[in-house]
C-alpha cells in the first residue's frame, strides 16, 4: 500500500496568497490595469473574511491582463515574480515537513489552487512527486484568460487528488495519510486522511480542527 502526503500551497506551505503576490508585481510595472486590482483586492479581502466567491475570479482577473505575450513569455515572467517575491515566504516548517514526510518513504502530491508554473516549481524545489493545479486555458500560443474547468479547491481539489494517485498509484493502492491546510474549503481533502495538520487555519477551520482533534501546527519558525 502506498501512503501518500498532500500539501496545499497558498497559505500553507507559502506565507501568503500567490495571486496577490502576482497582482502587486504586474501592478508596479503597470502590466495590470488598476481596476482589475482593485478587483483582486477585494478578493483578497474576501479570502481573507473566508466569505463565499468564485475562486476562478482571481485566476481569470489576472491572466485576462495577460493575453498578449506567448504563454512562454508570462510564464517566464511569473517565475521571474517567484524568484523576487514568493521564494523568501516558503515556510521553514513546511520544508521540514516535506523532508520528514519524503524520509519517511511518503508520496508527496502539491494540491493547489495556484498557477501551473508556480506549482511544477515548487514542485522541483521542493522534491514533490508530483501535483495537481489550476490550468489556464491556451490558445495559438497564448492564454485566454480563461480556466480550464474548476479551480482546484474545495470538493474539486479532493476529486483530482483522487484521480490523480489512482492514476499514479493504482485504484485502492493507496492512502492518503497526511494532509495540510489553512483553509477550510479543503476540508472535503483533510477528513480523508489519516493525520491531518492545518497551518494558521482561518477561524471556521481552526474550528473544526479542535471538534476532529487534527494538529495546529506554527510553520514560520
Amino acid at each position: 500500500m502506498i501512503h501518500v502526503a498532500a500539501f496545499d500551497l497558498d497559505g500553507t506551505i507559502l506565507d501568503g496568497e500567490s495571486p496577490l503576490k502576482l497582482t502587486t508585481s504586474l501592478l508596479r510595472h503597470r502590466e495590470l490595469p488598476l481596476h482589475k486590482g482593485v478587483l483582486m483586492g477585494v478578493w483578497g479581502i474576501k479570502y481573507r473574511l473566508r466569505l463565499p466567491q468564485t475562486e476562478s475570479t482571481p485566476r481569470e482577473l489576472l491572466f485576462s491582463a495577460l493575453t498578449e505575450p506567448t504563454v512562454e513569455e508570462v510564464d517566464s515572467e511569473i517565475l521571474e515574480i517567484y524568484d523576487k517575491r514568493m521564494r523568501k515566504h516558503i515556510r521553514p516548517g513546511a520544508i521540514r515537513e516535506i523532508e520528514k514526510c519524503r524520509a519517511e518513504g511518503l508520496k508527496l502530491v502539491l494540491a493547489s489552487a495556484s498557477f501551473k508554473p508556480i506549482t511544477t516549481t515548487i514542485v522541483d524545489e521542493l522534491g514533490f512527486d508530483g501535483q495537481i493545479s489550476t490550468i489556464m486555458e491556451e490558445r495559438d500560443g497564448h492564454y485566454t484568460g480563461k480556466v480550464v474547468g474548476v479551480p482546484v479547491q474545495g470538493p474539486e481539489k479532493l476529486r483530482l487528488l483522487i484521480q490523480y494517485c489512482d492514476d499514479n498509484y493504482g485504484h485502492n493502492q493507496w492512502v492518503l495519510e497526511r494532509a495540510y491546510s489553512d483553509h477550510y474549503s479543503d476540508a472535503p481533502m483533510l477528513q480523508m486522511a489519516h493525520h491531518v495538520t492545518v497551518v494558521d487555519p482561518d477561524a471556521k477551520l481552526e474550528r473544526i480542527s479542535k471538534q476532529k482533534g487534527w494538529e495546529i501546527a506554527d510553520w514560520d519558525e
